[in-house]
């Protein structure tokens, strides 16, 4: 059975019973692996990124990639199942990463026999587009600087709920030119940003290695509260001890 860490983000909605969890984990959940820089073929399912990090890209006519969102642990990769649409991005591992996938047949039987489950997907669709109009807020009116510190204080938040940042510390496995693909800035332009975090002593890195060791300023530089990365009006850092 799936280990239920996996499912933080679900029980983190609120609208789950201990009941619904365990049908959760009950799912003939089959775990598929993906190499770095490798897109996803997911076919028609339901899959929740369990390790890695991935992003999902629009690509124009002319191929070009924009990066939409930033895939990591516990988010579900792809809502098309839930939503009755088709998929319209690709979905690519940014590292070695691995999901878990149950078929379109089995996510409908699921969203049936478990309505709360339902409510819960659904949820977390209302906040994965609040945080995609975030981003879109950052590309049109924040400055380089505030919008790479705004990116990072949301990565840490986003990682330290999942167990995966601690004490400002996560690791960053993107290249420049990921990173501008996802902040609508050149690689260079990353760089300086990034430099200047450092000038300020707001960021330290060490090659994937970030550590946010101001992060009350940089939160401030950024204007970065959490709130929109949870239900309530307020944050929310409740320990998963389902």
């Amino acid at each position: 059975m799936i280990k239920p860490q996996i499912f933080s983000r679900f029980w983190s909605t609120g609208l789950l019973d201990r009941e619904d969890l365990q049908t959760l984990q009950a799912q003939e959940w089959t775990r598929r692996t993906v190499e770095a820089r490798t897109r996803f073929q997911m076919g028609r399912g339901f899959c929740v990124l369990a390790s890695g990090l991935a992003a999902r890209y629009g690509v124009s006519d002319a191929e070009e990639a924009q990066s939409t969102a930033l895939i990591v642990p516990g988010d579900i990769c792809d809502y098309s199942v839930a939503t009755g649409t088709e998929p319209r991005a690709r979905l690519v591992a940014l590292t070695k990463s691995s999901y878990l996938w149950i078929s379109a047949e089995q996510a409908i039987a699921l969203a049936e026999n478990a309505p709360n489950v339902l409510a819960a997907i659904l949820a977390q669709l209302v906040i994965d587009r609040a945080v995609s109009e975030e981003l879109l807020f950052s590309i049109a009116r924040r400055t380089a600087l505030e919008r790479t510190a705004h990116f990072l204080c949301e990565l840490e938040y986003r990682l330290r709920r999942m167990g995966l940042a601690h004490g400002g510390r996560f690791r960053l496995p993107m290249t420049q030119a990921e990173i501008g693909r996802h902040l609508g800035l050149t690689p260079v332009h990353v760089n300086r940003t990034m430099q200047e975090l450092r000038r300020r002593h707001f960021v330290r890195s060490n090659g994937s290695g970030v550590e946010l060791c101001d992060q009350q300023n940089l939160q401030q530089l950024a204007a970065f509260s959490p709130h929109y990365l949870n239900l309530s009006a307020g944050p929310s850092d409740q320990a998963f001890d389902a």
